[in-house]
């Protein structure tokens, strides 16, 4: 913030070129992924047995299960982290670590 608020304007041209050079960096990583759909084209042309296409496309669908697992869970970790201390939970816990969740009641019925 110091350097936008130089009396002289010109932290606010430094600020401006630099938000411009980010968004040139996120067109080069919508090249990449441009490049990636370019290669993946080659590669279905190339193949000329339909088991191996399925094969292929079968291992692109776990690929994006798990790259959407992998952002559930990082949302999850999110929600827990933000409810850590908060409500009627002492500071160091949250609705999991406080024994008032529901997997404690599976546990009662002794289905862990």
């Amino acid at each position: 913030l110091e350097i936008a608020g130089s009396g002289d304007g010109a932290g606010v041209a430094r600020m401006t070129r630099m938000l411009r050079a980010f968004r040139a960096v996120r067109g080069l990583r919508l090249l990449r992924l441009a490049k990636l759909k370019k290669l993946l084209n080659y590669v279905y042309d190339a193949i000329d047995s339909e088991v191996m296409f399925l094969v292929l496309q079968l291992i692109q669908l776990i690929f994006i299960i798990l790259f959407l697992n992998h952002y559930v869970a990082c949302l999850w970790y999110a929600v827990g982290e933000l409810t850590r201390g908060g409500g009627d939970y002492p500071p160091d816990k949250n609705w999991f670590d406080s024994g008032n969740s529901p997997i404690d009641e599976f546990d009662d019925l002794g289905w862990r």
